[in-house]
């Protein structure tokens, strides 16, 4: 545009002040009396307000506003609000100002900082207190024992414990203290056994005192827990152990069987008895039957004959080579068998009158008086 609203010149004589057709003034001659009334004093209207022209401000070919001064346009120009736009207002100098939502420049308030529980703050740096404490989420602790555990030792204290013990039980240590290790590992043939009034302590089991109940025959125990006195223990079953009766005292003892256990045999036998066997009960005790009892020979040297029959006549049968112990002549002229030769000449000599002549099959030894003498035998 080749110029401004607010720089108008007067329209041509040509120009009428009103269109014959509408009725309207001509709009050459508005532009001319806005100017005219804008240049005496007349005030123009807000930015894009109603009273403006078209709410628009033109420039001219100078880049200025039609003859007003910077200073001047900016006087009629609204600043922003908070709801608004517009102008930024003059700031007064000063590099510690904010601008406000309201338009105005201010100096803020300065802030104050405090430093609240386990804060620390230096100038405007904030850090932690060192060590944490426990009300914080912290331990209180900025060391503790190798090897020791934390407890509280008070609702808001946490301590450091002592060593525990590598592979050590560890025990409680009661309010106002913290874990403590059990002293002794134990062995490998000791069990821990509790205590009302102390610490555990290890030690082995006593029979007597540490248990209950009966260890049954599964786990290598009777499964009882009395007997019959003078009884055995016995199997009534693979897994069922029972005590006998009393087994008499020197009497035999004879098998139940399966499903039983033994017992005694009724009879203790005498000295004059043997032991028979039964192929359907008990043994018993007897005598000695020659008749049916015995088999083979008694020989000489046990006291027998060692023979089972003979062909002598007389009434002491002798084997046919008889093993004597010689003959001996007593005071009163008896005779008594204390040694034997046997075989021809086994002494010297030889016969030679009745009963045969020769030599005997037998040689005597007989003593008289001291004086070793043969006595011939035949057979």
């Amino acid at each position: 545009m080749s110029s401004s609203v607010f720089n108008q010149n007067i329209p041509l004589p040509t120009v009428p002040l009103y269109d014959a057709k509408t009725g309207v003034m001509h709009l050459a001659w508005y532009r001319f009396f806005l100017s005219l009334f804008e240049r005496t004093g007349g005030a123009i209207g807000a930015l894009g307000a109603p009273g403006g022209l078209n709410g628009n401000i033109q420039f001219n070919d100078a880049g200025t506003f039609g003859g007003l001064s910077n200073i001047q346009v900016t006087a009629r120009i609204q600043n922003f609000t908070s709801t608004l736009s517009g102008a930024v207002p003059a700031s007064g100098g000063g590099a510690t100002k904010f601008l406000n939502a309201d338009a105005g420049f201010t100096v803020p308030a300065g802030t104050a900082y405090s430093a609240g529980t386990g804060i620390d703050l230096t100038g405007t740096t904030f850090s932690l207190q060192v060590p944490v404490t426990v009300a914080h989420g912290g331990t209180g602790l900025i060391s503790g024992t190798s090897g020791g555990v934390l407890g509280y030792t008070a609702s808001g204290t946490l301590a450091s414990s002592a060593a525990l013990g590598a592979n050590q039980i560890v025990l409680g240590g009661g309010a106002g203290a913290t874990p403590s290790s059990l002293g002794s590992l134990g062995t490998t043939v000791t069990v821990l056994h509790g205590n009302v009034a102390g610490a555990p302590t290890f030690g082995p089991v006593s029979l007597s005192a540490d248990v209950t109940g009966t260890l049954p025959v599964a786990n290598g125990g009777t499964g009882l827990t009395a007997g019959t006195s003078g009884g055995i223990l016995g199997y009534t079953a693979s897994g069922t152990l029972a005590s006998s009766t009393a087994l008499t005292q020197h009497a035999l003892v004879i098998g139940g069987g399966a499903g039983a256990t033994p017992t005694p045999l009724a009879s203790l036998g005498t000295a004059a008895t043997v032991l028979h066997g039964n192929a359907t009960g008990d043994p018993t005790f007897g005598a000695v039957d020659l008749t049916a009892d015995v088999t083979g020979t008694l020989p000489v040297a046990n006291g027998g004959t060692g023979v089972t029959s003979s062909t002598g006549s007389s009434a002491v049968v002798l084997a046919t080579n008889p093993t004597l112990s010689g003959v001996t002549v007593d005071g009163n002229g008896t005779f008594r068998v204390t040694s034997q030769s046997s075989g021809a000449g086994a002494s010297g000599g030889t016969l030679t009158n009745a009963p045969s002549a020769g030599n005997p099959a037998f040689w005597l030894q007989i003593s008289i008086n001291g004086a070793t003498r043969y006595v011939p035998a035949w057979s």
